[in-house]
């Protein structure tokens, strides 16, 4: 397979990786980050155009297409049980009938992934996502503007599903992983290896503040074991994992352990991504798990 060029737009940086994936094994060419102004976007929404493509140009993408990654309150999932169709068309009327809480469905692209291709009640369960047509076009113009083209955009849920799975440790485990943005914490629990839930929570601590965002990462943790546990999975979460958060043997993570009776841990680098640079590839985990086809 081909070099890729994958970007996420963080809410403080633009993550640039360039690599190939093949038999399980993503080579990892390239990692770069680059600032974006600050406020120039927000929760994936883009709030200031100008102020965004002056710090792509900046960040000299050095590709003629990228594969891009979005994300945001926008960004519409569900994890649903479906029959096992082969009419991709039916099923994505499928789909969007169980959106009927959405309004204007007119103007959204519907879409899904398959998560487990025949499951235990002889259906698929897939991640069913919706997205506004004119959130999407945002990005398609703001890259043209830089004279860029978008080969393929996924959402960051997704590519961090897909990252998930292609680790063979982590297989048939149960456990959380954390990504950390800023202020904004995403923590999506997997149960015997398949994705579960996801929630984003917002952290109002300063993040020098470790007393406030100690408190806040505890309660958060112990809502997930409880959850866990209420949904009756049989299978006790036995890892926290945190990505752009922390370095690993941080003192902050040897206490949320001691509180929650939980490991909580920053996460390695697993055996499936290949890199020689000196980047932390847990920080850049949504760009990465772009490129991994399931």
């Amino acid at each position: 397979m081909g070099i890729t060029t994958s970007v996420y737009i963080a809410n403080e940086k633009v993550h640039i990786v360039k690599g190939s994936f093949s038999g399980h094994r993503v080579n990892i060419h390239d990692i770069r980050e680059c600032p974006v102004a600050e406020g120039c976007i927000i929760n994936g929404v883009i709030t200031d155009p100008a102020a965004l493509k002056q710090s792509l140009e900046e960040a000299r993408i050095d590709a003629k297409s990228i594969s891009l990654v979005i994300d945001g309150t926008n960004v519409i999932t569900k994890l649903l049980e479906v029959p096992l169709l082969r009419d991709r068309k039916k099923l994505i009327t499928l789909i969007s009938d169980n959106f009927q809480d959405i309004e204007n469905r007119e103007n959204m692209i519907t879409d899904y992934m398959v998560i487990d291709p025949r499951n235990e009640n002889g259906g698929a369960t897939v991640l069913a996502v919706m997205v506004e047509k004119d959130f999407l076009a945002e990005y398609i113009e703001m890259f043209q503007s830089i004279g860029l083209k978008i080969e393929s955009v996924d959402i960051a849920m997704a590519c961090m599903i897909k990252y998930i799975m292609n680790i063979n440790r982590l297989y048939e485990e149960t456990f959380v992983y954390a990504v950390v943005d800023k202020h904004t914490a995403s923590f999506m629990l997997f149960v015997d290896g398949y994705y579960r839930i996801s929630r984003r929570v917002r952290l109002m601590a300063d993040m020098g503040d470790n007393a406030a965002l100690f408190d806040e990462l505890e309660k958060t943790l112990l809502n997930l074991i409880q959850f866990n546990k209420s949904e009756k999975t049989n299978h006790d979460i036995t890892d926290f994992y945190f990505s752009g958060f922390f370095p690993a043997g941080h003192e902050f993570y040897r206490r949320l352990t001691d509180a929650v009776g939980v490991n909580v841990q920053a996460a390695d680098t697993p055996e499936e991504i290949k890199y020689r640079g000196s980047k932390i590839v847990n920080d850049f985990v949504y760009a990465i798990g772009n490129m991994i086809s399931l």
